[in-house]
């Protein structure tokens, strides 16, 4: 890559001079809606720019130094590292991209980003649905990007992710500078310029088949997932913590805290209770063990909360679900 593009795409940008001299949080309100996580086009372009409209395709520079929280958008993402690595954090994963590296990621898709330091560059093509289906139809026969364009467009997709390496692959480093080039000095280029480019570059990642890293259809592991907290919870209920749970999947506890009450039907707290609820009925009517020795075994020490929440979960005594069983 021609190094007066490295260096604009290096230089430290105002927002992220304020992270260098000591703030310790991303700005939310400079991408985020008010009470959303949802990246918008709308938000980093905005009309009174003039930017947004122009064409369908926009680039921006990753922000460093610091950790960029989780979140989503309205568009398709590709990030190309141009220096150093850039670390992701998506559905459990943590995806390194380095020089060269490539991550593409559909609508459906929630991520965060480790900090990247001064010489860690990575750029963000924002990439309309339209144009990059407009795109991947010019490529006829089924290809890498099929199952990714078919997500996409369902209101309720599936996660998808596509990571490459392009690096010393000529053909398409190239088309990605001359992308680079045109987005940067905003010359007022054609659209449809643009959008062949960026066909071609698509059909150059089909063409090379062994650049694909790794392809993340990520409900496959979002069902996995569930089941791995619903076994820990049906295993571990005595003294289950999401912490802990945490810690063993690799996910940070407010990832999986969220994660949980987004995707499942009950909060961790919630399902915790209802299993111990349930073996505590169980026990109650298959075993002699005494009221508190019954609320010790499920996990509350406290015999006079559990009999308390107990009947007002049953609408009856822990004695009387027993006495009727018998």
């Amino acid at each position: 890559m021609q190094q007066s593009l490295i260096d604009r795409l290096s230089a430290v940008t105002e927002e992220e001079s304020e992270y260098l001299a000591g703030k310790c949080s991303v700005e939310k309100k400079m991408y985020f809606g008010a009470g959303s996580s949802i990246v918008s086009d709308k938000r980093l372009f905005p009309e009174e720019t003039g930017k947004r409209g122009k064409k369908a395709i926009e680039i921006r520079t990753h922000t460093r130094f610091i950790d960029f929280p989780l979140h989503g958008h309205d568009y398709i993402e590709m990030m190309y590292v141009c220096n150093g690595s850039i670390t992701h954090l998506s559905e459990g994963r943590e995806i390194t991209l380095p020089k060269g590296g490539v991550l593409l990621m559909n609508r459906h898709v929630t991520h965060s980003v480790k900090r990247a330091g001064r010489q860690d560059i990575g750029v963000n093509f924002i990439i309309s649905s339209a144009l990059f289906e407009s795109v991947v139809s010019e490529i006829r026969e089924t290809n890498v990007f099929t199952d990714f364009l078919i997500e996409n467009l369902r209101n309720n997709g599936k996660p998808v992710l596509l990571q490459f390496n392009v690096d010393g692959v000529l053909p398409i480093e190239n088309l990605i500078e001359n992308l680079l080039f045109t987005l940067l000095n905003d010359r007022g280029t054609e659209p449809y310029i643009l959008q062949k480019t960026m066909s071609l570059m698509l059909s150059y990642f089909v063409s090379f088949d062994n650049i694909l890293v790794s392809k993340f259809l990520t409900n496959d592991y979002y069902e996995r997932l569930k089941n791995m907290v619903e076994n820990y919870i049906r295993t571990n209920y005595r003294d289950a913590s999401l912490t802990v749970l945490a810690s063993r999947l690799g996910l940070s506890h407010t990832y999986l805290c969220k994660w949980i009450s987004t995707n499942m039907e009950m909060s961790f707290k919630d399902m915790l209770v209802e299993q111990r609820f349930k073996m505590a009925e169980y026990l109650l009517r298959t075993t002699n063990l005494s009221v508190s020795d019954v609320a010790s075994a499920v996990g509350y020490e406290n015999a006079s909360y559990f009999y308390r929440q107990f009947r007002k979960r049953y609408g009856q005594t822990p004695r009387a679900i027993r006495n009727r069983e018998g």
